[in-house]
């Protein structure tokens, strides 16, 4: 289980570092379909990285080559039997508090992953019974879903959610153009990858 939690450490401050990255240098860009898959091949990069092995030959020196003189002496320092029985006792309380600490973590993160989860089944049973309580009408393979509450619009798949009393004619054709955009560029499964990745992280 520590290597778990050790894998996620590794592979959020990655996700962080990358996500800055392109905070900084790419976000101003207008190249809005390149931002979107590097943004999806920072998300397969900071999970892929902490798999990854560094090979040793990388490091400033090998440990095989190594080599321990032949003629040093070693300074041993006789122990009572009472020092040695002491020093166990030390040892398993250093081992218990270790084993405190990856409790506590484990704990702290399965609440987290608990409540993310739980958020994400919230917010899609509220589209999904936005999608059941509201009028609806089908053009060009998309559901138009028409909520009684004034909401922004967004698309969910190929639902279009908008509130048609809300707009005159020529701002609601430019919003139903835009969201027929994210729909045929499947941006729903953007948003639940990056739903899913911070269930996860």
């Amino acid at each position: 289980m520590s290597e778990l939690l050790l894998y996620l450490g590794k592979s959020g401050i990655c996700l962080s570092l990358l996500f800055l990255f392109f905070v900084f240098f790419l976000q101003k860009e207008t190249f809005l379909k390149l931002n979107r898959w590097i943004l999806l091949a920072n998300i397969v990069l900071a999970l892929m990285l902490p798999l990854m092995e560094v090979p040793t030959s990388f490091s400033g020196f090998d440990l095989a080559t190594i080599e321990v003189p032949q003629n040093s002496t070693s300074i041993s320092v006789p122990t009572s039997p009472l020092k040695a029985e002491n020093m166990k006792p030390a040892v398993e309380a250093t081992s218990r508090i270790s084993l405190n600490w990856e409790a506590i973590f484990l704990s702290a993160y399965l609440i987290g992953f608990l409540i993310f989860m739980l958020r994400f089944f919230a917010q899609i049973f509220s589209v999904l019974l936005l999608i059941i309580s509201s009028e609806r009408e089908k053009k060009e393979k998309i559901l138009f879903i028409y909520p009684e509450k004034m909401l922004a619009p967004f698309s969910f798949f190929s639902f279009l959610f908008i509130d048609k009393t809300a707009y005159d004619a020529p701002a609601l054709e430019q919003i139903i153009a835009h969201e027929k955009a994210h729909i045929r560029q499947r941006h729903s499964w953007d948003i639940l990858l990056s739903e899913l990745l911070i269930i996860i992280q």
